[in-house]
C-alpha cells in the first residue's frame, strides 16, 4: 500500500512507496510521485531526459513503420512542390544568410582557403591576378542569380579502386568555400559526435582512436564483442538531389542559400537528378549532411550506441551475430527506402577478435597493425622513386615528403617492424 505523506527520506515511512518523494521530510502533503534509482535515473530527469535502456539496442523488429521517420520524397516534383529556386516551400529553419554568403569579405576569405597548398598553381595565380575585380564580378553574379558552374576539369585515379574525379574550376571551388564558410556550422551542431569525415577536429585517425574504444568497451560488456563492417554501394554517384536538398532545407531556411546549394548540386552534368562529383568541397558536406539521416536513424531509432562512421564506412560493435544480423536489415531497408543507396556486397559480420580494417588500419582491442595493401603500395612506390632516383629524374626533395608521410602513417599503429623492414629495402644509389 502506498503512503501519502511519507517521504523516502523520512525515517519509518521511507520507501519505494511513498507518493512525495520530491518533498522534504518534513512536507507531509499528497504530490504523487515515484522512488527512482540513484545514480542515472535521477540525474536523468533533473536533465528533462528519460534514462537510456539497459539493454544493447531497441529490437530492430519492434521499429514500426509508425515509429520510423517519413521518408522524404525523392525530389521537389514528386513531393508537389516546387525546387527552391523556383519559390518551393522551405522549412522554418535558420534563414538570412544570404547576406553573409554573397559579401566581398566572405568571397575574399574564401579565396585565401581555396588557395591552401595550391597557391603557385596555374589557375591559382591567373584568379590572383586581379583578384579584387574577379571577386566583385562573383559578388555580382551571385547577388543577380547568374552565378552558375563551369565544366568541371575529369581525370581518373585509383586508389585502390578506380574512381572518377570532377575537380571544379578554381573560380567555382571560391564560390563552394564562401558558402561552406556560411551554413557548415549550423549542420556541424546537428552532426552526431561519431561521425569523422570532412570534419574539423575529426578525421581517420581519431575515427580508429574511437573504434579501439568502442571495442574495448564491447569486450568488457560482453566478453567477446562482434563486429558489423559494412559501405555504401558505389555512395557519391548514388546521392539523390531531391532527398538531398530536403536534408540541406531542414537546417537552412534562407531560399537564396537553398538556391545557390540546388545550382551547385545539380551543375556538374549528373544526369536524372542523382549523383555528386568527387573533388569538390560542398561535395563533402552534402555528402555527410545526406548520411546524417542514417546516423540518427541508429542513433536514436534503434538505440545502437558503438557505432563510428567515416563518410560511406561504418562499424557497429555489439553482443551477438544475430543482433547486428538484424540491425544489418533494419539499416539496409532504412537507405533503400528512405534514401535510395544500398549497402555493398562485402558487408558483414564477424567476430571482434578478427580485427577490424578500418580508415586505413587493422584495429583490435590490444593493438593497431597497417593495412596490408598500404605496406604493398609504399613498397612498390619506394622501389619506383629509387629507380627514378638512379635515373637521375627524381631528387632527394621529392622523396623525402613521401617517405615522411610513410613514417607519419606508421606512427599510428604498432607497425616499427614493417617500418624498418620497408625502408632497409629502399637504397638510394646514382648510376655511374
Amino acid at each position: 500500500m502506498a503512503c501519502y505523506g511519507g517521504n523516502w527520506s523520512n525515517g519509518s515511512q521511507a520507501g519505494p512507496f511513498c507518493l512525495n518523494c520530491n518533498n522534504v521530510a518534513s512536507n507531509s502533503n499528497s504530490n504523487i510521485g515515484g522512488r527512482l534509482a540513484r545514480g542515472i535515473g535521477q540525474k536523468a530527469l533533473a536533465h528533462g531526459r528519460r534514462p537510456a535502456p539497459s539493454s544493447w539496442g531497441r529490437h530492430p523488429r519492434l521499429l514500426e513503420a509508425k515509429d520510423r521517420p517519413a521518408a522524404a520524397a525523392s525530389s521537389p516534383g514528386e513531393s508537389g512542390g516546387r525546387p527552391y529556386s523556383e519559390g518551393g516551400t522551405v522549412p522554418k529553419t535558420v534563414k538570412n544568410l544570404w547576406p553573409q554568403v554573397a559579401t566581398f569579405q566572405n568571397l575574399h576569405a574564401a579565396w585565401l582557403e581555396a588557395r591552401k597548398g595550391k597557391r603557385y598553381t596555374g589557375p591559382c595565380m591567373q584568379f590572383g591576378w586581379g583578384l579584387e575585380g574577379r571577386l566583385l564580378e562573383l559578388e555580382h553574379q551571385l547577388d543577380a542569380g547568374t552565378w552558375r558552374p563551369s565544366p568541371p576539369y575529369e581525370f581518373g585515379v585509383v586508389d585502390p579502386k578506380p574512381r572518377r574525379i570532377q575537380a571544379p574550376p578554381f573560380a567555382d571551388r571560391v564560390v563552394h568555400h564562401a558558402l561552406v564558410r556560411q551554413i557548415e556550422p549550423y549542420f556541424e551542431r546537428r552532426f552526431i559526435a561519431d561521425s569523422y569525415a570532412c570534419r574539423v577536429g575529426k578525421g581517420s585517425h581519431a575515427a580508429v582512436d574511437r573504434l579501439q574504444g568502442f571495442l574495448r568497451r564491447g569486450q568488457g560488456r560482453w566478453g567477446e564483442p562482434w563486429v558489423l563492417k559494412a559501405d555504401v554501394r558505389k555512395y557519391f554517384p548514388s546521392i539523390h538531389h531531391g532527398r538531398l536538398l530536403r536534408a540541406v532545407g531542414r537546417t537552412i531556411g534562407d531560399r537564396r542559400v537553398l538556391a545557390l546549394a540546388e545550382r551547385i548540386i545539380g551543375g556538374y552534368g549528373h544526369e536524372q537528378g542523382i549523383g555528386l562529383p568527387i573533388g569538390a568541397l560542398t561535395s563533402q558536406l552534402f555528402a555527410n549532411v545526406y548520411l546524417d539521416q542514417l546516423d540518427h536513424f541508429v542513433k536514436d531509432q534503434l538505440g545502437v550506441g558503438l557505432y563510428v562512421r567515416y563518410m560511406d564506412d561504418f562499424v557497429i560493435v555489439g553482443p551477438s551475430k544475430a543482433a547486428l544480423w538484424e540491425v544489418h536489415d533494419a539499416i539496409a531497408g532504412y537507405l533503400h527506402q528512405d534514401l535510395g543507396l544500398q549497402l555493398n556486397h562485402k558487408t558483414d559480420v564477424f567476430p571482434a577478435r578478427h580485427g577490424v580494417d578500418f580508415c586505413g588500419y587493422r584495429t583490435w582491442t590490444t593493438h593497431r597493425l597497417p593495412r596490408k595493401r598500404t605496406v604493398k603500395r609504399a613498397r612498390r612506390r619506394f622501389r619506383r622513386l629509387a629507380r627514378l632516383y638512379r635515373e637521375g629524374r627524381v631528387g632527394l626533395e621529392d622523396i623525402r615528403p613521401q617517405v615522411m608521410s610513410f613514417i607519419g602513417y606508421m606512427q599510428r599503429c604498432d607497425g616499427r617492424r614493417t617500418l624498418n623492414g620497408v625502408l632497409s629495402d629502399f637504397a638510394l644509389t646514382r648510376a655511374r
